[in-house]
């Protein structure tokens, strides 16, 4: 299968406020405000509009360059309304009105936040028009496609993860997280989920914790994995600070971000959450929401494909590597009236568009969850996660400081 954009959307509203009631997903992402109406992320906030009550405010923090988009829904009535967002320095940082196709929701789709600090959206109902709605604020996109935590096994927004052994390296759900471990230097591992699902923009984010206090790690995201051509985008953040993406293109690593160090990435912090949003082929990169950095691959090389989660280690290293990735969450574009690929919203029951985030389903063919990328006929793993690149050149010095990162360029194909 392969989930496709169009008909049912899954926007943070309904079923999210069940979740929560019954505690099948992750709370709402905290902030630096308290009031009746904050508005976390991930998190939404209900009230009606009438003549009484015309328009509604919120607050919200977020840091500078961090990638949000606002999602105002008519639950009842014929209520349209208008969304404006105001920056912590008064300035309007984002506006949107009712889609000429369709009038039950008014979207601000992956703005860009000017400056760090407390926001205020107003929601104003239009003309004489009423109802209930239903305020919801996501991180990155405006269509919540996945928020899986590992345990809840909720079908709407979790994905299933399969354990996967190497000789290196292994993985599996424990404990509420997809934990790998890599017990060899200069390993890097992955796994990806096993339904065969497929994004071209997306925003990524995912909760890190690794164990103990390695003397070297590296954790990161894969982007745009085709299982059929065995090529990725491989996105790393280590523990010296620095991060780098890298493309692998079947049987050699192109460079594009060499290892680069980042006073944003806190290499001492071994909790973190890091994050990505794909634009086209732009990856910017976020580090507990604050914005690290972006570059563009100039090849154009990937358009779409499956993610996946990484781990590796360090030629050399003494130790093991242990962490794990919770709350891991996709979200996607969403535009009323655009194609069915996108997802148009036109003549959706409200009951579906907040309470059903399916994906939908195309051929039979069974996954493979431990195929694995086609790297040779290597017998140094199984087919699964681990990849060893133990008999590899190192890449390149960072290009602004620190030590050399611990992704290694394969000499052939393992």
């Amino acid at each position: 299968m392969r989930r496709i954009r169009q008909g049912v959307r899954g926007i943070v509203g309904a079923l999210l406020l069940a979740a929560l009631a019954v505690g099948i997903a992750g709370a709402p992402r905290a902030s630096a405000q308290g009031d009746d109406n904050e508005l976390l992320l991930l998190g939404t906030l209900s009230t009606t509009l009438d003549a009484t009550t015309p328009q509604v405010s919120a607050t919200f923090y977020l840091e500078e360059s961090f990638p949000y988009s606002v999602v105002a829904y008519r639950d009842s009535g014929d209520l349209t309304t208008t969304v404006t967002v105001t920056s912590p320095s008064g300035k309007v940082a984002a506006q949107a009105s009712p889609s000429a196709t369709d009038e039950t929701a008014t979207i601000v789709e992956a703005a860009v936040a000017p400056e760090a600090g407390i926001y205020t959206v107003t929601v104003e109902r239009v003309g004489d028009s009423s109802g209930d709605m239903t305020l919801g604020l996501l991180t990155g996109y405006a269509y919540l496609d996945v928020w899986d935590d590992f345990e809840s096994g909720d079908p709407d927004f979790n994905l299933t993860w399969s354990s996967f052994t190497a000789n290196s390296s292994e993985g599996d759900v424990i404990d509420g997280a997809y934990q790998m471990h890599v017990f060899e230097p200069g390993i890097w591992t992955y796994q990806s989920p096993d339904e065969d699902v497929s994004w071209s923009d997306l925003y990524i984010e995912a909760d890190v914790e690794i164990q103990g206090q390695p003397s070297y790690y590296e954790y990161g995201f894969v982007l745009r994995l085709d299982w059929d051509a065995g090529t990725f985008y491989s996105l790393a953040i280590s523990s010296d600070g620095d991060w780098s993406l890298y493309y692998y293109d079947g049987v050699d690593w192109v460079e594009i971000q060499p290892w680069t160090v980042s006073p944003v990435i806190d290499g001492a912090d071994t909790s973190p959450r890091v994050a990505v949003l794909l634009t086209g082929y732009t990856f910017q990169v976020f580090f507990n929401d604050q914005y690290v950095g972006e570059v563009t691959d100039p090849e154009q090389t990937a358009s779409e494909g499956t993610i996946g989660i990484s781990l590796s280690t360090i030629q050399d290293q003494p130790d093991e590597l242990t962490g794990s990735f919770d709350n891991l969450v996709v979200t996607g574009p969403l535009q009323p009236g655009d194609s069915e690929d996108q997802g148009g919203l036109e003549g959706l029951d409200p009951s579906t568009l907040f309470g059903n985030a399916e994906a939908t389903q195309q051929g039979v063919v069974e996954p493979t969850p431990t195929a694995g990328l086609p790297f040779g006929s290597s017998a140094t793993a199984t087919p699964s996660g681990g990849l060893d690149l133990s008999t590899s050149t190192p890449v390149p010095e960072p290009t602004e400081g620190g030590l050399t990162g611990g992704l290694f360029i394969p000499t052939a194909t393992p």
